[in-house]
């Protein structure tokens, strides 16, 4: 995550407010709304920088504080993985042990694969697993867009296959609904 420049508050303007004067002793119903209007405004100037003082400090502390956990978190999860595997290989355990274990490995590895990007973990997941990452993520894909497709009645650009170049994920599936949501929406609304 890039880090953020600090926030700068740019000094608040003079506010500009109407003011008594001996021609006139006292202010107009008009007057004391544009007074009271601009008294607001001064507030909601205040409050704004306090929440963008506030808004730097929760990124700051989000970047030296909470990716650093979630980076040891997510390690700490793969060194889990790999001793299960491990674990699985060297231990004698009953059938019921081994197909919990090889779900407990199937499910660790399907999340840390899909959150690190890490591509290194697949062939733990094909060995304890009855399918392929990849073709479980093109079946969940497929899947995805015919659910898509026959619950919002929008086409997502009709069938691939695993052998298809052009093949979408399940977040590209997700992104395109939103983009054709949104066009259903405008169309709505001209």
């Amino acid at each position: 995550m890039p880090k953020a420049a600090p926030f700068q508050a740019n000094p608040p303007p003079t506010p500009i407010r109407i003011s008594l004067s001996q021609d006139q002793p006292e202010l107009s119903k008009g007057q004391k709304a544009f007074n009271l209007l601009i008294q607001k405004i001064e507030v909601r100037r205040k409050h704004l920088v306090d929440w963008q003082i506030a808004t730097e400090a929760y990124h700051q502390k989000v970047t030296t504080e909470c990716l650093p956990l979630r980076e040891a978190f997510a390690n700490g999860q793969k060194d889990l993985l790999y001793a299960l595997d491990q674990a699985l290989d060297r231990h004698k355990l009953t059938r019921p042990e081994q197909r919990l274990v090889k779900a407990l490995i199937c499910d660790l590895a399907q999340e840390l694969i899909m959150v690190l990007d890490d591509d290194s973990l697949k062939p733990i997941y094909n060995k304890h697993s009855d399918t392929d990452f990849d073709d479980d993520e093109v079946m969940a894909a497929k899947n995805l867009r015919a659910a898509a497709e026959d619950l919002l009645g929008v086409d997502l650009g009709g069938e691939r296959d695993a052998s298809d170049e052009d093949g979408m994920s399940p977040q590209d599936i997700i992104a395109q609904i939103q983009t054709q949501m949104e066009a259903l929406r405008a169309q709505e609304f001209e």
